[in-house]
């Protein structure tokens, strides 16, 4: 496990969220206003996070 910075974040890394692990589905994407970047996982499951956050992630099969 890693503390990853969100702007690091790629397609196919796992957060966990909600007590539990998603995949990343795509790049944190960028709203027009705002300092939150907003995240969209496998499944369809979305959240918003401060874009200088770092996040619990993992490589895809850990």
């Amino acid at each position: 496990m890693a503390h990853t910075p969100v702007l690091d974040l790629r397609p196919g890394d796992q957060v966990a969220h909600l007590g539990g692990w998603f995949t990343l589905a795509a790049l944190p994407a960028v709203p027009p206003r705002g300092d939150r970047l907003n995240l969209c996982f496998v499944g369809g499951a979305r959240t918003s996070v401060h874009w200088l956050a770092h996040l619990t992630t993992r490589k895809e099969g850990s």
